[in-house]
């Protein structure tokens, strides 16, 4: 999911989950839906992305400030969800984390005059050829 934002992030929010059964996969993929709705809604959310590999089922998730997840943690359904696994024995394991870039490297964007990549930050979105370059995409 993405909300067309195109700000750099500045965290991203990781969390896994490791189901036991179909059953719990599809509870979580059902409560994972209702979260990211929540989420979509939240001031400085920028994308979401929710992978599952065997059993283990991800959550990543951008935003523009680390404080811009914290109300995750004070009701709705994410907090609905963290009940279900340490109150009522939801998955076998759970890891929740918020990371902060150590550094982000450059948008490169390809200009459309010369097809050369540019770095669209550092040349202010005009390709060294003088073409203003495309519009660049989401991060996330």
């Amino acid at each position: 999911m993405q909300s067309g934002k195109r700000t750099k992030p500045g965290a991203v929010s990781l969390t896994w989950i490791d189901v036991r059964s179909d059953e719990e996969e599809r509870e979580v993929k059902e409560r994972g839906l209702q979260v990211v709705t929540e989420m979509a809604q939240m001031p400085g959310f920028i994308g979401w992305v929710g992978p599952v590999v065997d059993r283990r089922m991800f959550t990543v998730t951008a935003w523009e400030d680390p404080e811009n997840a914290a109300p995750l943690l004070r009701g709705g359904p994410h907090q609905e969800a963290m009940n279900r696994v340490f109150q009522t024995g939801l998955g076998e394991a759970v890891f929740t984390s918020v990371w902060v870039p150590h550094h982000a490297n450059a948008m490169w964007v390809r200009c459309t005059a010369c097809g050369r990549m540019a770095d669209y930050e550092r040349l202010d979105g005009k390709c060294r050829c003088g073409q203003t370059l495309p519009e660049h995409p989401s991060y996330w």
